[in-house]
């Protein structure tokens, strides 16, 4: 690999034939094809390589769902954080679970090693520096860590390639002779970067690794000793752990508002699925139907591959997991004296929850209240799975027409006198003769909005209202409003009066 650096063109990455060529990273491509002139040489793409590095840490989440990448390194070599704490056991140890991860690693064809220590900082170094075995991985008891490092070279420190070279000089070639030096001239001289490192490798001071997101509280794993490749088989295998999961959620009092399925497949493809619930749930058939309209949408293994059955060997399924990434307490549910429900009041959320699935979660909208006296304003559009479906606690001071106009419609309107309500108005051509009245209601407008213009809806931005709700002769009900206040030093202009809602 090559990309420009320097003013040339010089070598990012080596392969293993092309080092033992001369070949070596930092070289001028000039230079690595004077030494080797058939050398094949493709651009660099780091941007590609860190997209690489994420699916791959996605993929050891097979492992322990705290996964992290560390980045690229210099020579095209990366790295990934694993904490492994109290997941050893279900590999049948520390030794058999690096070695099955460089194992699967190796056979969909990364060259992979592993370091495991009690900090961070000494398993980086174990996993560069160290010597492993035939299974690739080098395992540091709890507790010798510190004597374990103390022969690598400065380079399993992470430190700077300047500072590298300051500590040679003075011929200092190991972490041994650095851990010997006093702290205090060591910051002088190179600053507090080299004893912090040090402090970290040999656990005096903490280094918190932050994974790719955070561990769920409730996720539930299973590998199975034959690959599963039948739809049935799969759907069958998560709902034993939907099951399981339900189980435990019920005993909590909690149910699921968002869901992920993750299957790992052999050829090192992971198929992630969500599902969200409008109000949390831990019923397994409607979880369950949910993650079934996913798992039907999954790719099939390709017919066209030159080798159709190791395509689809590759895409079998060998680890499930599942992980209930949001819950919630569970809200009780009145039942009859007999038992049962009157009426079943997560059905519709159970529609809801399908049409989301189904059509998208950005797709399916609710109403979400606001607080604020302006009709217009009082809800608005909101993705019918995010966050809570609670609605505001504010309450208008007068009753609410259950339906507004999209825009008030202006009506002519007789008033005894300009501050009461009127006693008709006619609308879209009818009179209406006004029996009952109740009012006013002013409504002001927000002095800190801007004008709204362009959405299609009047915004109530400049003029004081005063709503009134009125009952004609046969019982219909409307909601009017008269626009500005009164003013008795122009009475010759009569008020303008708009219908705005009807009450049913």
């Amino acid at each position: 690999m090559a990309m420009p650096e320097g003013g040339a063109i010089r070598l990012s990455a080596v392969t293993l034939a092309a080092q033992k060529a001369g070949l070596s990273p930092g070289q001028t491509l000039a230079d690595a094809r004077a030494l080797t002139p058939d050398v094949a040489v493709h651009d660099a793409d780091p941007s590609g390589d860190a997209t690489t590095l994420e699916r791959i840490a996605g993929w050891c989440g097979r492992y322990t769902p705290w996964t992290a990448p560390s980045g690229l390194e210099t020579g095209g070599a990366a790295g990934l954080w694993l904490d492994v704490s109290g997941c050893a056991h279900l590999f049948g140890g520390e030794a058999p679970m690096l070695d099955d991860m460089t194992t699967r690693l190796a056979a969909i064809g990364y060259t992979a090693r592993a370091g495991l220590a009690d900090t961070a900082g000494a398993a980086w170094a174990a996993a560069r520096f160290g010597k492993p075995g035939r299974a690739r991985c080098v395992i540091f008891a709890p507790g010798e860590h510190a004597a374990r490092l103390a022969p690598f070279p400065n380079e399993a420190l992470r430190l700077s390639a300047d500072i590298l070279d300051g500590l040679e000089r003075l011929g200092l070639r190991n972490v041994g002779d650095l851990a010997a030096l006093p702290r205090a001239g060591l910051a002088r001289r190179f600053g507090e970067l080299p004893s912090r490192r040090l402090d970290q490798a040999l656990g005096r001071v903490d280094e918190p690794i932050s994974p790719r997101a955070p561990a769920p509280v409730w996720r539930l794993r299973t590998a199975f000793a034959e690959a599963l490749g039948r739809e049935e088989h799969i759907a069958a295998a998560a709902r034993n752990l939907l099951e399981a999961l339900c189980n435990r959620l019920a005993r909590a009092e909690r149910g699921v508002r968002r869901l992920e399925l993750c299957l790992y497949r052999v050829g090192g493809r992971v198929d992630t699925m969500m599902a969200g619930t409008s109000r949390a749930s831990h019923d397994p058939d409607h979880l369950m139907r949910l993650l079934a309209e996913q798992l039907e949408r999954l790719p099939e293994p390709p017919t066209s591959a030159p080798d159709p059955l190791s395509a689809a060997a590759e895409a079998m399924v060998e680890t499930l997991t599942l992980a209930a990434v949001v819950t919630e307490p569970l809200r009780a549910v009145q039942t009859r004296l007999t038992g049962g429900h009157d009426d079943d009041p997560a059905a519709l959320e159970r529609l809801v929850d399908r049409l989301a699935g189904r059509l998208g979660s950005d797709n399916v909208m609710r109403f979400r209240a606001r607080d604020t006296h302006l009709p217009e304003r009082v809800q608005e559009g909101a993705p019918a799975l995010a966050g809570s479906a609670a609605t505001s606690t504010w309450q208008p001071p007068q009753p609410r027409p259950p339906r507004l106009l999209a825009r008030p419609e202006p009506v002519e309107a007789i008033a005894p006198v300009p501050d009461d309500p009127p006693v008709l108005f006619r609308w879209r051509g009818r009179t209406h003769r006004i029996a009952r009245a109740e009012g006013p209601e002013r409504i002001e407008p927000e002095w800190w909005r801007q004008p709204e213009t362009g959405n299609n809806t009047t915004a109530l931005d400049a003029d004081t209202r005063d709503y009134y709700r009125v009952e004609d002769e046969d019982g219909r009900r409307f909601w009017l409003y008269r626009e500005g206040l009164y003013d008795r030093h122009s009475a010759d202009t009569p008020p303008r009066w708009f219908l705005h809602g009807l009450f049913g």
